[in-house]
């Protein structure tokens, strides 16, 4: 429901029976989500004004001036109400009190709600008249010098919430007078009742006080005479206040034109369409609220509480009926008669409307590697030096004042072209729609628009079109769907428009078939070891099945019924944000107690979160089957559990592949310890060439078993293909073995790299030895090149990059002895020097997984 021009009013019994305590249960979300009861002692008057403060929060972030309210109190000590100022002699309407006038709410409203409380027995407050404060609210609310409405602006929403246990006597003469007025007056009453019977909510209060019986029956047949009226207890009140309200905003119109043809030639020519409409938004995208416009709350409410402590100590003395339990602001005191000008300024401090709104700058790499809370931030007004950037890819290309090119566009909806609708696709349009009418003044634009809406749907057409906002815009490209509405003998035409995407905006991601596989000769297999079975096939269309929430559950009728609908769902993210901003206005931290956990969401908040109980139990056993049949298990993070290995290491002896020091020479006779060389599990990998023979794949524990590794790759005598080395894994039976063929080795590295059931450390393996053993070996530096910067980039990409830099630093160290030193060197010196982009080691920033220790100067210095 939206609050634009909507006027409430608040009255509240805070009579001594309304500080009676009472023992709240709620169910309570921990920061961990786990879900706790916890209970709370509070009065009636406080448990009732979180309704007030609930109410009070929803007007004060709608952000609308026409949103407006007032908080009267009866059965006060103080006496401050319009009717008793017009005639201080009338008699009656004594002890009713206007807190605050009509008006906005602001952060001060709810300090005072928070001070609120009932009056002591000692107190001397008036007998409290639930009647007399309501001619006081009906009184105010029609009084325009005092914020109020005429009776006859029918535009305006008037409601009025009453809040009483109903515990005294009232005065019943003039009941029938309130009624005309409420109803002369177009007021919307609502009682709240403490402990009242509540058939609809299940409640019923046993040994009810006969004063409270009668009354509460006299509610009940007195509302049933008014319009709009209605009766709750106040469980049910609260219970209701914390459902989600979806409010629908009225959309301001945007006048264009929409035209069709040349529109430099609009006006002296007859073949240019233009037609004149408005735009007005049909969807909108809802979002979580900021912290801007709370911090805007905090600011207002330190001007106000600043500027009221030249009036502090304005109200009465301390109240009672308080509750230990309940957090107050700091420096407020609990009374039945507080004021705003009571407030101090003081109780700003880390109180939770403490909120500093500055924008502070930090460089990107910084806060990338040590987080905004241990970096440094910039100076003050750095962001005056700042220059404009376009972003391509991970790089920032500076925009020199020559490229900085501003549009030379034209206002309007300018129509490009006329498609068939059959040929949009459905993705296109998952942005927020508008209504496109034609100017309602004007009635050459309606019969227009009513004519191409009428021949666009004839032949089953949507228009494309460039929009621009407003004058040197950016462009955007758009679609008209036409659409003609019949309601009763009204009809209706005009179009829906939608943003449509560009060709940028759209990123395709192309998924391997699932009936065929494609092996490296190019022929198309229907059987593999990566396509699934006609028992998997079937296994996964009965877990589909299974969970079809179209069809969960049958009706009264014995009907299929739909789960899911979007109009009865709430958006949790939204939702929440208002729980907690609600609950730390209700109960601010000031004596240092726990406030982090907040209550449990509205059942109807998360309803949709989790499946129902008879879908759940329906696709279990078909979920049984799936993870049978696909052999699926629950596999720790590899990736986790390499960081927390190098971790351990770090601060040891460093790998040669893992941080070379600046300006090191690595010669010759260097010797690299592999006493920490990386750990490629407990199952070992064996290199084969084509005949079988096997020799050690995985870095050996010193250089002359990588000799051997390399010396017994080169002897290997040829079978099938001389050409061909291939690595296989011992632990997986599935796992193809790894055939990089020298005449080609980057496509047939990329293939194997591809398969997902290859393990990439082993494909890597093979193509350094095929580097070293055949393509160095043999001179041929195009391939080994090529291949060397296959290896570099697949390794960054793949987690492999302490592998890579313990491969490259062995080679330039030349300690493989069993190929020719010299060889390698000039290979080195020729293709290697300087490049790094074909053997320079993977710095951190590189390293996808973020193992690297290899500084981007260690790295330039090593290919030097």
């Amino acid at each position: 429901m939206s609050l634009q021009r909507t006027l409430t009013t608040f009255i509240v019994d805070i009579s001594p029976t309304m500080g009676r305590q009472r023992t709240i249960i709620e169910d309570v979300v921990t920061p961990e989500g786990e879900v706790l009861q916890k209970e709370r002692t509070m009065s009636n008057v406080e448990w009732c004004l979180e309704f007030v403060n609930r109410k009070t929060q929803a007007i004060m972030f709608s952000k609308l001036k026409t949103a407006t309210m007032s908080i009267v109190t009866f059965g006060s000590p103080r006496t401050n109400n319009g009717i008793v100022d017009k005639n201080p002699e009338i008699e009656g309407y004594r002890g009713v009190d206007e807190l605050t006038g009509i008006g906005q709410p602001t952060v001060a409203t709810l300090d005072l709600l928070a001070s609120l409380r009932a009056v002591r027995e000692d107190e001397g407050g008036e007998p409290p008249d639930p009647l007399d404060a309501l001619i006081c609210a009906l009184d105010t609310m029609s009084d325009k010098s005092r914020g109020g409405v005429a009776p006859t602006a029918k535009s305006w929403r008037k409601t009025i919430y009453l809040i009483t246990d109903g515990s005294y006597q009232m005065n019943r003469d003039s009941t029938e007078a309130i009624a005309e007025r409420i109803k002369e007056d177009n007021v919307s009453l609502r009682v709240i009742g403490v402990d009242f019977d509540d058939e609809e909510y299940g409640f019923k209060e046993e040994d009810k006080d006969p004063v409270k019986a009668d009354n509460e029956a006299w509610w009940h047949e007195w509302l049933a005479t008014l319009p709009n009226a209605r009766i709750a207890t106040a469980a049910h009140a609260l219970e209701q206040a914390t459902l989600p309200t979806v409010s629908l905003k009225s959309s301001t119109p945007y006048n264009t034109r929409l035209t069709f043809g040349d529109r430099a030639h609009a006006l002296d020519s007859e073949e240019v369409l233009g037609i004149p409409v408005k735009m007005y938004k049909l969807t909108s995208r809802a979002l979580p609220m900021s912290r801007r416009p709370i911090s805007k709350f905090a600011e207002e409410a330190e001007k106000q509480r600043r500027a009221a402590r030249s009036a502090n100590g304005g109200g009465g003395g301390g109240g009672g009926g308080g509750s230990p339990n309940i957090l107050h602001p700091p420096n407020i005191a609990p009374t039945a008669t507080p004021s705003i000008a009571m407030i101090d300024a003081s109780s700003l401090g880390a109180d939770a409307f403490g909120i500093e709104n500055r924008k502070v700058h930090f460089l990107a790499d910084q806060v990338k590697q040590l987080g905004t809370e241990n970096a440094t931030a910039l100076p003050e007004g750095a962001e005056h030096h700042f220059g404009k950037a376009f972003r391509l890819g991970a790089s920032l290309i500076p925009i020199t004042p020559d490229l900085d090119v501003k549009w030379q566009s034209e206002q309007g909806l300018e129509i490009i072209n006329f498609v068939k609708h059959s040929t949009l696709r459905r993705h296109y349009l998952l942005g927020e729609i508008s209504n496109v009418f034609a100017d309602d003044k004007n009635v050459q634009a309606q019969c227009t628009m009513s004519a191409m809406v009428k021949a666009m749907r004839q032949q089953d057409k949507v228009a494309i079109v460039r929009f621009v906002r407003r004058d040197n815009a950016e462009p955007k490209i758009g679609i008209l769907f036409p659409v003609e509405r019949v309601e009763g003998e009204t009809r209706a035409e005009y179009f829906h428009f939608a943003e449509a995407p560009f060709s940028e905006d759209l990123k395709r991601y192309l998924f391997k078939p699932l009936t065929r596989a494609i092996n490296l000769e190019g022929q198309e297999l229907e059987k593999h070891s990566v396509l699934p079975t006609d028992r998997m096939v079937a296994a996964m269309d009965r877990l589909v099945d299974s969970m079809d929430l179209m069809h969960a559950f049958k009706d009264e009728e014995g009907q299929d019924q739909p789960w899911f609908a979007v109009e009865d769902s709430f958006n949790p993210g939204i939702h929440r944000m208002k729980e907690a901003v609600a609950f730390r206005c209700l109960r601010r931290q000031s004596d240092g107690s726990n406030t982090r956990d907040i209550p449990r969401p509205h059942w109807e908040v998360d309803k949709f979160l989790d499946r129902p109980l008879e879908v759940k139990e329906k696709s279990a056993g078909p979920a049984e089957e799936c993870k049978r049949l696909f052999r699926i298990h629950n596999v720790p993070e590899v990736r986790a559990k390499g960081r927390a290995l190098f971790s351990k290491r770090r601060n040891g002896n460093r790998v040669m592949g893992a941080r070379v020091d600046a300006g090191e020479r690595v010669g010759e006779e260097t010797e690299l310890d592999l006493s920490l060389a990386e750990d490629h599990g407990e199952s070992s990998k064996r290199l084969k060439d084509a005949s079988g023979q096997a020799v050690a794949a995985a870095p050996p524990e010193d250089s002359d078993s990588e000799e051997e590794m390399i010396s017994s790759a080169r002897r290997a005598p040829a079978a099938e293909s001389p050409e061909a080395y291939r690595i296989d894994d011992d632990d997986d039976d599935q796992a193809r073995p790894v055939r990089l063929i020298p005449s080609d080795p980057v496509t047939s590295f990329n293939a194997y790299l591809e398969d997902v059931q290859q393990d990439t450390a082993a494909v890597l393996r093979a193509l350094e030895v095929l580097i070293v053993s055949k393509l160095i070996a043999e001179r041929n530096d195009e391939l080994a090149v090529e291949a060397l910067k296959a290896g570099r980039k697949a390794a960054s990409e793949y987690d492999e990059a302490r592998q890579w830099n313990w491969f490259v630093a062995r080679l330039k160290g030349t300690t493989l002895r069993a190929v020719d030193s010299e060889t390698v060197r000039a290979f080195w010196e020729t293709h290697c020097k300087g490049k790094m982009e074909v053997a320079g080691m993977i710095t951190r920033e590189e390293d996808e997984g973020g193992r690297s220790e290899v500084t981007a100067e260690e790295a330039r210095n090593f290919v030097e």
